[in-house]
Formats: structure tokens, C-alpha cells, sequence
């Protein structure tokens, strides 16, 4: 249980030493904070006992050690605690869990949405819909997929992400945090089917209790990037280490490396766009 969501927080006793479920598991459950595990459906932290969701402010970063967390409610009898709090639709038969997070976006908040398609050097501004949602575009690149995150105002400072990286709609999402955070979802258009210049839309929600991230498949493409990657040889022949590649010349539209050969007289190689190392050209086998 070593993973952000699944490791047992540590309590200010412990000197930073991690806890495990087995051997003195009473002690253990005295003294510690909260004793977490990962919600299967939204992939959030939560409660191993009562379900509740990020009951220490874990993906949010708004909690911390000490505040040891009590388990009030009881579910109705015979249903199940294997996903979180907001995951789960029954009744309670004692007490309630509330929302793990409230509020709504401001009226006159702005979003934006960056992402790996221009390798994460431009915002783009959301446009509101009269239902409060607010949406934008995305264009697949030669991967077939790509990653984004939402950014909160001009200034470049929060961001709203997922809890987990490579996200998918149903993941969790947390924020306004720290801008400079890992997670982001992902749009695979290898999943749909879909051609290297595909646009999607993504549409983004924020209700009084509750955020969502969408994304659907729009009936065109867009053949030419408004942006200008660059690509990267990467192979056994240079110990794995990117090396820049030019366009070519002769042949508008395609890239090129000069270099030699190891002394075993083949390589393994594979392509690298715009510096990202999860957006990488390979043959599948």
C-alpha cells in the first residue's frame, strides 16, 4: 500500500516509518490518522471502513497529519462499501456523508486547457456555454492520443486534474490546486478509431457539489497541426538518449536523422514528438 491513494498515512508517532496491515494491526489502527484504499470506480482515496471520500484531504492537498478521521455513518444494511462516497448512489441508515468537495465556479471565472499537443506551452481559452458548462477543442496529433489538464485563469498558478494520470472520464477530479502537478486525462483516439487530426471537444462542468470532465468525437479533422512539433530519435545506438531530427528538404512533411549504426551492425529505435516522452512513435511488435 505504498501508492498516494493506497499508502496508510503516517502518524506524527510513527517518525515517517510506513504501516502495513499485518502484525500489530491494532496498535496500528489506534494511532493512525486514517487507513486509506482506492475507490475502483473514480480511482480516488477513501476510507477502507466507511467509504468516505479523500477523508484526509489526500488529492486535494488540503489535509495533513493529525487529524485523525472518525467514521459516522453506516450505509443501508446489505450495501456495499467497495467504491467511495461519491461514487455510491444508496441510503444511509445512520448518519450521512457529505460531498468531498462543494461549491461552484464562479460566475465570472475563466478556464483554460493545455495539454501535450503543443507540448504544454499554450492556454486556450474555454468558451461558455448558457448552461455554465464550458467547453474546447482538441486536435489529435501522429500519436492518436493526447493528454490535458485545466487551468484556472490567466495567470498559470491552479489547475484542475484527475487523481491518477492517463485519466479517463470517471476519475476523480480535485481542485483548484498547485499548478506544476503530474496528473492529467487522457484522450485516446487509438480507442475510437480515430485519424491523427481528429478534434474532439472537451467540456468541462462544475456544479454546487460536484466537477466533470467529458469529452466527445466531432465529425471532422483538421489535416494540418496549428502548432509545429518537433521530433526525436530515440534508440540503442545513442544509449536511449533523444536526438534531434530535421525536416527534410526534399520531401516536405517528413523528418530526417543522420547517424550510424552500432557495432553490431543493427539498433532498435523508436520516435519521440515535441520532447514528451509519453508521446512515442513504435511499431507494434
Amino acid at each position: 500500500c505504498n501508492t498516494p491513494a493506497q499508502r496508510i498515512l503516517q502518524d506524527r508517532e510513527t517518525k515517517g516509518q510506513p504501516w502495513g496491515l499485518l502484525g500489530e494491526q491494532a496498535k496500528v489502527l489506534e494511532i493512525a490518522d486514517c487507513v486509506l484504499e482506492v475507490c475502483p470506480r473514480c480511482w480516488g482515496p477513501m476510507c477502507w471502513r466507511c467509504g468516505a471520500a479523500d477523508p484526509m484531504g489526500v488529492s486535494s492537498g488540503s489535509g495533513g497529519k493529525g487529524q485523525q478521521h472518525r467514521c459516522t455513518a453506516i450505509r443501508k444494511e446489505f450495501s456495499s462499501y467497495d467504491y467511495c462516497s461519491d461514487c455510491y448512489t444508496g441510503d444511509y441508515q445512520y448518519g450521512k456523508i457529505a460531498p468531498s468537495e462543494r461549491g461552484k465556479a464562479p460566475e465570472d471565472q475563466t478556464f483554460f486547457i493545455m495539454g501535450s499537443w503543443d507540448n504544454w506551452s499554450n492556454l486556450v481559452e474555454m468558451r461558455r456555454l448558457p448552461d455554465g458548462d464550458y467547453v474546447g477543442e482538441v486536435r489529435l496529433g501522429d500519436c492518436g492520443f493526447e493528454h490535458f489538464q485545466l487551468v484556472v485563469g490567466e495567470e498559470d498558478q491552479q489547475t484542475i486534474i484527475p487523481v491518477v494520470s492517463n485519466a479517463t472520464p470517471d476519475a476523480r477530479i480535485v481542485g483548484p490546486v498547485q499548478a506544476g502537478q503530474p496528473q492529467c486525462w487522457m484522450i485516446d483516439g487509438r480507442a475510437d478509431g480515430s485519424l491523427p487530426g481528429t478534434i474532439y471537444e472537451v467540456r468541462f462542468r462544475w456544479q454546487d457539489r460536484s466537477k466533470s470532465v467529458s469529452w466527445k468525437r466531432l465529425g471532422r479533422r483538421l489535416r494540418h497541426a496549428p502548432y509545429d512539433p518537433t521530433w526525436a530519435i530515440v534508440g540503442s545506438f545513442n544509449r536511449w538518449k533523444p536526438e534531434e531530427m530535421h525536416r527534410s528538404i526534399a520531401h516536405p512533411g517528413a523528418w530526417e536523422f543522420i547517424g550510424q549504426l552500432g557495432a553490431e551492425g543493427f539498433d532498435k529505435l523508436h520516435f519521440m514528438r515535441s520532447g514528451d516522452p509519453t508521446q512515442r512513435l513504435y511499431p507494434l511488435r
